[in-house]
């Protein structure tokens, strides 16, 4: 996994949470921690979702599901969306968004280098829904903002494979919350 501490230079290992790219934390935690060496602290989500690519996981349960979805969100906070996403997902993976594009894992790295990142989110109402011994989808509510910008709010779906025991993210769909 890329993101490991001591594998990719300019991350460091922090507990303190928080949605570690904007001006303001997410759910009222406090402003994220800074590391030594001047880079914001990884939330204590991204850490496990870190520790279980490298280590492995058997089970999907919503806690974890919840646990990669915040990983993910906060990635997207901290501008590191394109590295996470392109380990998180699989070889064949899609994500479906919101506007109607359809976009494969090459793309999805491809425009996550250039987005801004977003300064706060909150996830609810997280469901899962198994699909078998090695696949699981959760759906959830997402509210995130940046800036001055309207609050952008959709319905998640996320769903999940088990390749070689670690979690893969296998497809992604965004509904919109506000037609």
């Amino acid at each position: 996994m890329g993101l490991l501490p001591g594998k990719h230079s300019g991350f460091a290992v922090g507990l303190n949470g928080g949605c570690v790219g904007g001006e303001g934390a997410f759910l009222g935690a406090e402003a994220p921690h800074m590391v030594p060496n001047g880079q914001p602290a990884l939330s204590p989500s991204l850490v496990r979702v870190l520790l279980w690519h490298s280590y492995g996981m058997g089970l999907l349960t919503l806690d974890t599901l919840l646990d990669l979805e915040r990983a993910g969100w906060d990635s997207l906070c901290n501008r590191a969306g394109a590295v996470f996403y392109g380990e998180l997902m699989t070889e064949d993976g899609l994500m479906v968004l919101v506007n109607g594009f359809i976009m494969d894992r090459d793309a999805v790295v491809a425009s996550l280098n250039e987005a801004p990142g977003w300064d706060r989110y909150e996830i609810t109402d997280a469901r899962m829904v198994a699909a078998g011994n090695s696949a699981a989808a959760i759906v959830y509510k997402a509210k995130a903002s940046r800036g001055d910008e309207d609050p952008f709010e959709a319905v998640m779906s996320s769903t999940y494979t088990l390749v070689d025991g670690k979690p893969r993210l296998a497809l992604y769909q965004q509904t919109t919350a506000t037609h």
